[in-house]
């Protein structure tokens, strides 16, 4: 059986493009992403958190810039508040 290490790959991926946003989305509530954030926020970056209520750890709540919970995404489309995140 083979261990996938998304989490890796993705982080690599984002701090090979750091310098073409100011902005990344990430779709993962894992914590291992936490220590990313803090390098993202070094750099003047911002990110942004899409997860499920249930697997967003609280070292990345604690530390994107915002988290979205995509059990409330159909309700957030909906409104115009959603238009301004």
């Amino acid at each position: 059986m083979e261990k996938a290490n998304f989490d890796v790959e993705i982080t690599a991926d984002i701090l090979n493009s750091i310098s073409e946003t100011d902005l990344i989305i990430l779709f993962s509530g894992d914590s291992d992403f936490a220590y990313l954030v803090k390098l993202l926020h070094k750099k003047g970056k911002k990110l942004y958190v899409y997860s499920s209520r249930k697997t967003l750890s609280w070292e990345l709540k604690l530390s994107a810039d915002r988290y979205i919970f995509i059990e409330n995404l159909d309700r957030l489309t909906k409104s115009d508040k959603f238009a301004r995140i």
